[in-house]
């Protein structure tokens, strides 16, 4: 993803792209809580693209409800989930002006979510 990425910003005549991954994807540091280990799209294309071009990663919250989830490689792992949310965050862009924020650079909260199921199975 970050090399497809990179090589689509070196062909972009704009001077902004918008990603949309998930939070697992977009993420600026290495590791997780399952895998220190592990290099997030978002942390490779950074190294990929250097200083010269300016690289934001928000983070998505919202205030719950419910989403299609995958928990598994099988169709029957998928479906509506319940999801808890952060219902005390303010709608919008919040950007992160410390290093203890180091995995992304803001957060975009958008509220209350509900589940679309795939349009395709």
């Amino acid at each position: 993803m970050a090399h497809r990425l990179r090589d689509v910003r070196a062909a972009a005549e704009q001077n902004l792209i918008l990603v949309l991954t998930g939070n697992l994807h977009n993420r600026l540091v290495i590791g997780t809580r399952w895998n220190p280990q592990y290099e997030p799209m978002g942390y490779l294309l950074e190294k990929l693209l250097g200083s010269e071009t300016e690289l934001v990663s928000l983070r998505i919250t919202h205030s719950g409800r419910s989403a299609w989830v995958c928990t598994g490689s099988a169709a029957t792992d998928c479906g509506v989930r319940e999801l808890d949310g952060k219902d005390d965050l303010p709608m919008g862009i919040e950007l992160f002006a410390d290093s203890e924020h180091a995995a992304f650079s803001g957060r975009l909260h958008v509220g209350p979510i509900s589940a679309s199921p795939p349009a395709k199975n």
